[in-house]
């Protein structure tokens, strides 16, 4: 039976990186070679702590294709630029109190390309901007994080439960989404994963 644990992050979230990118492999590397969690649509230049103007000047600067309305698939600027700004709600970890817990769905710490297996990671420095070493002009929004776990999705109940949200009728399909507290069962099942709680 699953038991609620105190939950000892403030905020947890789901962490998209698109598994056809041709630059997913070097972004989900970073993760364990370097604890850099990196999100897209940041070319040079980009840092969303300055506003949402002067995000939509630096992909102007850089040529980016990019409009002011959705359409389809693709999201207006502004739009963009508040998925974002999420990641500067993100906590690090502290001397007494620990990071953020940080889903990252489609992707294994074994297997680098996976559409059953994901991630758990513990925000260790905020969101900072930093240059990909591979010199792709993408990916220069970055949080530091600490690895945690990773699991198939049907390995035990509680992975499960963590792939029906994941994949369910709300699936947390942004670039950055927040676990809001109406749904703790999701944040207890994440605790028990971290705990080493296998049911």
């Amino acid at each position: 039976m699953l038991q609620a644990l105190k939950h000892h992050a403030a905020n947890y979230w789901v962490w998209r990186i698109v598994d056809d990118d041709p630059h997913f492999s070097y972004v989900r590397d970073d993760i364990f070679q370097k604890s850099i969690l990196r999100q897209g649509w940041s070319p040079c230049g980009v840092d969303i702590r300055k506003g949402a103007d002067a995000y939509i000047k630096a992909l102007k600067a850089n040529d980016w294709p990019i409009s002011d309305k959705d359409s389809g698939r693709n999201i207006g600027a502004v739009r963009r630029y508040k998925v974002l700004a999420k990641m500067l709600k993100i906590q690090a970890a502290t001397e007494t109190t620990d990071g953020d817990r940080i889903i990252v769905p489609r992707t294994g710490a074994v297997n680098p390309n996976t559409g059953d297996h994901f991630l758990i990671l513990e925000a260790v420095k905020p969101y900072y901007t930093d240059a990909p070493a591979n010199g792709h002009n993408d990916f220069y929004s970055c949080v530091g994080v600490r690895f945690l776990a990773s699991y198939n999705y049907y390995d035990n109940n509680l992975t499960a439960a963590i792939a029906e949200k994941l994949n369910g009728k709300y699936p947390y399909g942004a670039a950055v989404n927040r676990i809001g507290e109406t749904n703790a069962h999701l944040r207890d099942c994440i605790e028990q994963l971290i705990a080493g709680y296998v049911p």
